[in-house]
């Protein structure tokens, strides 16, 4: 059997390059430009506040905490968008 692509948690490992503030539906959302060493045909992941298990990712975000940090961001997709459901520092390995 096959899962919904929605059920996956995707690992994407990289950097944030730009944030960008959005409201879609009355829900307030970052638009972030990321440059990602798995994935390089994804460009953009969204963090809501309201689907982040872990709330100091939002405030991170809202203070630009996130810069010269490299993380591994675990995602779901909708629709082919990549939603941030939580993040942590990306380990580097030389």
């Amino acid at each position: 059997m096959t899962k919904a692509r929605n059920s996956y948690t995707y690992e994407l490992v990289g950097i944030i390059q730009q944030k960008k503030s959005k409201l879609i539906s009355n829900r307030e959302l970052y638009l972030l430009t990321v440059k990602l060493d798995s994935h390089p045909n994804v460009y953009t992941v969204q963090a809501f506040k309201d689907k982040l298990e872990n709330q100091e990712i939002w405030a991170d975000l809202t203070e630009n905490k996130f810069l010269d940090q490299r993380y591994t961001f675990f995602c779901k997709n909708y629709f082919g968008k990549y939603h941030l459901v939580n993040w942590e520092l990306a380990n580097i390995e030389k």
